[in-house]
């Protein structure tokens, strides 16, 4: 089997993204491939900006009575995790389940998340 290498401009940059500004459970996006998919009415539902600033794919945008399913994924990631979770997989699971509750809220479905 052939190799084939990949190399360019847009390969550094995600991975600069994903070392330096990942840190959460995101998929970070670039402020400019960000600000154009904003651009566009349809795809701008797909486009987060976090508190720190970070764009980010809001992969939940389009998903509709899923607070169940989330909730139970949360109980099983908790009860895995716990009681001997290190700090970073504690801040991990908290920015996961504040993101969300954002989106169930933002769609107004009642389940709320927490550890």
């Amino acid at each position: 089997m052939d190799e084939v290498m990949v190399w360019g401009e847009a390969l550094v940059e995600a991975h600069y993204l994903e070392d330096r500004s990942a840190i959460f459970p995101r998929v970070v996006l670039a402020e400019g491939t960000a600000r154009y998919l904003l651009e566009d009415e349809e795809l701008s539902v797909f486009v987060n900006q976090d508190f720190d600033g970070v764009y980010y794919l809001n992969y939940l945008s389009n998903w509709s009575y899923c607070g169940e399913v989330l909730a139970a994924g949360f109980e099983r990631m908790k009860q895995e995790a716990m009681p001997d979770a290190r700090f970073d997989v504690m801040q991990k699971l908290r920015w996961h389940m504040n993101y969300a509750n954002r989106e169930l809220e933002r769609k107004g479905e009642s389940a709320r998340l927490s550890l």
